[in-house]
């Protein structure tokens, strides 16, 4: 998609789906990291045209109160509501993929995967940021810092056997990504 489909898009749906689109992609976000933090993953597919029908209906129930109640009321509620929620999830992507990946970090984004499984929230991202300074700081004896890291950080939470695999595995992953970016 182009820069002036998008454009058109935004033109042909108006100022009032765009405006909400981006509303609702932040609404999801938030939605996402705190009351569905744990929703399938399903639930994050809807979720922007279900707030993208409520928040087109709420708009439209003081912008359009002429319609109210109206069948075509309803239909049009349903019609503006879904754009909405596409527009969201096309700002969405947009974000994730012309503006997150321009200053994403692959090793610490490699790091947060691997741990995610046994960390989460804050702790997860500060421990990925650790683990990611000193791995690179000391790529000769990564797995020995990423170990001692890890003791000091999830004592009680994780076991020897499982402090040892987890730092061989985020050792040889950040080697591997440093080599394949050198190339």
């Amino acid at each position: 998609m182009t820069y002036f489909e998008i454009i058109d898009l935004f033109t042909f749906y108006g100022v009032d789906v765009a405006a909400l689109g981006i509303l609702t992609c932040g609404l999801t976000q938030i939605l996402k990291t705190t009351v569905f933090k744990k929703a399938p993953n399903k639930v994050y597919t809807f979720l922007p045209f279900a707030l993208g029908i409520a928040l087109y209906f709420g708009y439209a129930a003081v912008a359009h109160t002429e319609l109210f109640g109206s069948a075509e009321y309803i239909a049009y509620i349903f019609e503006r509501g879904l754009s909405v929620g596409a527009a969201a999830t096309m700002v969405y992507v947009i974000y994730e993929q012309f503006v997150k990946g321009k200053y994403s970090d692959p090793y610490r984004s490699a790091v947060t995967e691997l741990l995610k499984g046994y960390f989460d929230g804050e702790k997860l991202g500060a421990l990925a940021e650790k683990i990611t300074a000193a791995c690179l700081g000391e790529r000769e004896k990564a797995q020995e810092a990423v170990e001692k890291l890890l003791i000091s950080e999830a004592a009680g939470e994780l076991s020897a056997e499982e402090i040892k695999i987890l730092a061989r595995i985020i050792a040889k992953t950040l080697e591997r990504l440093n080599t394949s970016t050198a190339n």
